[in-house]
């Protein structure tokens, strides 16, 4: 008969207390997974830095004048997405993530020296800065009705600040 089973075969079934004991014995835990870590390619990545350092080394003779800017996003008053609570307050309610977010734009050259930061809010003129005026900030700040970058705003920044800073660092020859 297909359907016959030898008659010492136990039929298992694990029980939550069992999965339980199970994952402590073996150190075993629950994680938040975030990305392809595992499918990265370490031989090609550190090939790539060996034949771009001989690259830059051949064309780029004055590490000042080599730039890289990159734009990120900062949400400020946002809570972590996983948090550890007592026993007695396993149950929390419901509540709306605050969406406060800002843009930034940074960089530096290969020298290691950084380039004023753009930030970028949704305010024009936020309350926080007062009387201040947004030119003696220490950062560009631009206005943008989502906080994110735009390539008006990116132009506006290369063409207005970083064009004269580099000027001002490097004279005519850059």
């Amino acid at each position: 008969n297909a359907n016959a089973q030898p008659a010492n075969v136990y039929k298992f079934v694990a029980s939550n207390g069992w999965f339980k004991g199970w994952k402590s014995r073996f150190g075993m835990t629950s994680i938040n997974l975030k990305g392809e870590k595992e499918s990265n390619d370490a031989v090609a990545a550190e090939e790539f830095k060996v034949n771009l350092t001989k690259v830059i080394a051949k064309y780029f003779k004055d590490p000042t004048k080599v730039y890289n800017v990159d734009e990120t996003g900062l949400c400020t008053n946002k809570l972590p997405s996983r948090t550890y609570v007592s026993a007695n307050a396993l149950s929390r309610g419901g509540f709306k993530q605050p969406k406060t977010r800002v843009s930034l734009l940074l960089g530096g050259n290969m020298a290691g020296e950084k380039l004023k930061p753009v930030v970028i809010g949704k305010a024009k003129r936020p309350r926080a800065f007062g009387n201040m005026q947004i030119s003696s900030l220490p950062v560009y700040y631009e206005a943008q009705s989502n906080a994110w970058m735009s390539s008006q705003i990116f132009w506006r920044w290369f063409l207005e600040h970083f064009i004269d800073e580099m000027e001002q660092r490097h004279g005519e020859s850059f």
